[in-house]
């Protein structure tokens, strides 16, 4: 994931923004468990709109207590 990230910092984009939710861990092999999104540019209202919505839907959504969220700049704000 870090040469995902690094590759979004160099590129031109003023504004990226990183959203993830997982609701469970990680296993090899195992059913898929997180996704997430590179959003270039965002909406200026995004970022307060997730921060809201993630933590509830990461606590709605988890199988057991294993729901998070992640939600970054990689360049911006």
């Amino acid at each position: 994931m870090a040469r995902f990230e690094d590759s979004l910092v160099q590129s031109p984009f003023s504004k990226i923004l990183i959203a993830e939710l997982h609701v469970e861990t990680l296993e090899a092999g195992g059913p898929l468990a997180a996704c997430g999104l590179a959003i270039l540019n965002p909406p200026y209202t995004l970022h307060d709109e997730l921060k809201t919505l993630l933590p509830p839907l990461s606590k709605l959504l988890a199988r057991g207590k294993t729901g998070r969220w992640r939600l970054d700049w990689l360049k911006g704000p």
